[in-house]
């Protein structure tokens, strides 16, 4: 949604990057465990 993005949009670059990271590491946890 649109709403808020403009001020959230910092926000949003930072937690996106977070969460790919958290993300790939789940991931390889999968995968090596």
């Amino acid at each position: 949604g649109k709403k808020r993005r403009w001020t959230n949009e910092r926000a949003v670059k930072e937690n996106s990057q977070t969460v790919m990271v958290v993300f790939l590491q789940k991931r390889e946890r999968i995968e090596n465990g």
